[in-house]
């Protein structure tokens, strides 16, 4: 049997035979993304703990004159059961279900905190929906990193974007997973996802740490990226990002709805950019290529990166039948978190995506939450259209702002209409994400609901409605923080009707920190 860094390295060196699929590729060795020089030694350590405790101090002082960073404070054990009644009513058909949230949740440990919104352990948070209620508990992710220093009682490696003083050296991006961006439903249990790692399995009811997703001794360690798609017939497509020796590739993943593997293989692109998300067609996936691109390893992972405008970004598409690059396209600079629907027209492909001019919100925005540095900066909602025959690209912007975009999922890879995320306020003095919307791009009507100035919305998933095959007929499910009541509440809409206000809303008598991604089972 194969092990990750010999896998890699064969499948870089000659063609090899991966999961039914040939890969060529060249030699090198095998990075470990965010671990790199030990910090234990020198002035540069006595530095960085100086500025580690200067910002737990910074954030202190700031949480008792901006409320709002509470969405960033975090939580410091896991969180018992506890059952509030629903205000209105709640859609019969969604009785008896649950919807899960995963973020960040742990932020500081013996009196050192996380700067940057990326970084904090996974907290799964469960809400168990009933026709009078809503029972909520939380769990922490026990995953190798979350169990090491929690014995240790502190933070014992540097972080996505946070540098710790005398920080240990990473074994693997494995030994440094937090689990702690999305959540995919699997076989009755849950997949805890991260950007740079193997899946950790939770158990779907109880929140217990089953353990590391283990797909084959080839792809041990390999990482499983935390936004798959799920197509009509239910498989799970993904990427991992990986570089060897200045070779860059993704591997792709094509796994069955049980989550065993079909095939994968390791593909070349033609450079090493922040890469979070995808689209996905009927035959396609398609990746943007920012110039957000990586240059040389840093012990924080976003300080690896650098943002380069004058170059292009590049539209790199792969076959979902022969996982082979077919196109890699030349279009304008930008950046993209998250994509919406896409599907093949005639020759096109097009795809929803939320937009944003540069990477300030990767690199400044979100790197310091205590300084806020850019309210302003905001995402459009727009779409690329990829010409597979002349091999073009045309980015079609709306004037609209709007983040993690969401369809409805029974028209996965088909031509929809409709996305739902969420948008700013109206208050332009004090933009903050706190209203849901549902989005026409064919009429560009936007039919959204707005919460006030003290509150931030999280994303809403989408839930058709029992029986119907119309596009957009269902309901949405949410949860957002109140900062002057200290509430986190879980509200669902008429999906149809955002604009009329929830028809049936939880409220905690406590907050939770803001999350990235969630699910409903």
């Amino acid at each position: 049997m194969m092990e990750r860094r010999q896998f890699l390295k064969n499948a870089l060196n000659a063609t090899t035979l991966v999961g039914g699929s040939a890969v060529m590729a060249k030699a090198g060795a095998f990075p470990l993304g965010a671990a790199s020089a030990n910090m234990s030694v020198g002035s540069l350590a006595i530095d960085t703990l100086a500025q580690n405790q200067q910002y737990y101090k910074r954030f202190n002082e700031a949480l008792k004159v901006k409320p709002h960073l509470k969405a960033w404070e975090g939580v410091t054990a896991d969180i018992s059961p506890t059952q509030v009644s629903w205000q209105g009513t709640l859609p019969s058909q969604m009785h008896n279900h649950h919807f899960y949230r995963n973020g960040p949740g742990l932020r500081v440990r013996n009196k050192t905190r996380y700067a940057h919104w990326f970084d904090g352990d996974g907290l799964v948070n469960q809400f168990a929906l009933h026709k009078n209620g809503v029972t909520h508990k939380a769990k922490f992710v026990e995953t190798e990193k979350y169990r090491r220093e929690e014995n240790a009682g502190k933070f014992l490696y540097s972080s996505s974007g946070t540098r710790i003083a005398h920080a240990e050296l990473a074994k693997s991006p494995q030994s440094i997973s937090q689990a702690n961006t999305s959540l995919l439903p699997v076989n009755g249990e849950l997949w805890a996802l991260w950007e740079a790692a193997a899946p950790y399995r939770v158990d779907a009811e109880t929140l217990e740490t089953k353990g590391e997703q283990a797909f084959s001794d080839a792809l041990k360690g390999v990482p499983f990226s935390a936004h798959p798609h799920i197509d009509r017939q239910g498989n799970i497509w993904n990427f991992g990002k990986v570089s060897l020796s200045g070779q860059y590739a993704f591997v792709i993943y094509h796994l069955s709805a049980a989550g065993q593997m079909k095939q994968f293989k390791l593909v070349n692109t033609p450079r090493d950019s922040y890469v979070h998300d995808f689209a996905m067609t009927e035959r396609y996936l398609i990746f943007y290529l920012s110039p957000l691109i990586k240059g040389k390893r840093n012990e924080v992972y976003t300080e690896s990166y650098s943002w380069y405008g004058q170059k292009e970004g590049r539209v790199f598409v792969v076959d979902k039948n022969t996982l082979e690059a077919v196109a890699d396209i030349p279009t304008e600079p930008g950046f993209v978190y998250h994509f919406g629907n896409s599907w093949e027209q005639g020759n096109a492909l097009v795809v929803n995506l939320c937009w944003y001019d540069d990477a300030y919100v990767f690199k400044t925005a979100m790197a310091d939450l205590v300084g806020e540095q850019a309210p302003n900066v905001k995402s459009r909602a727009s779409q690329l259209v990829i010409n597979m025959t002349s091999k073009t690209a045309q980015l079609v912007k709306s004037p609209h702002g709007m983040e993690f975009p969401m369809f409805d999922a029974q028209f996965v890879g088909q031509k929809t209409q409709i996305q739902t995320g969420i948008i700013r306020g109206s208050n332009p003095a004090n933009p903050r994400y706190n209203t849901v919307a549902s989005y026409n791009t064919q009429t560009d009507n936007m039919d959204a609901y707005e919460y006030g100035e003290n509150v931030y919305v999280e994303e809403p998933i989408f839930v058709k409605k029992q029986g119907s095959n119309k596009e957009g007929e269902g309901y949405l499910i949410h949860t957002y923080l109140d900062f002057i009541k200290d509430q986190t509440g879980v509200s669902v809409f008429d999906a149809q009707h955002v604009a009329d206000g929830p028809l049936a809303t939880a409220t905690l008598p406590y907050y939770l920190p803001l999350g990235f991604h969630g699910t409903y089972v």
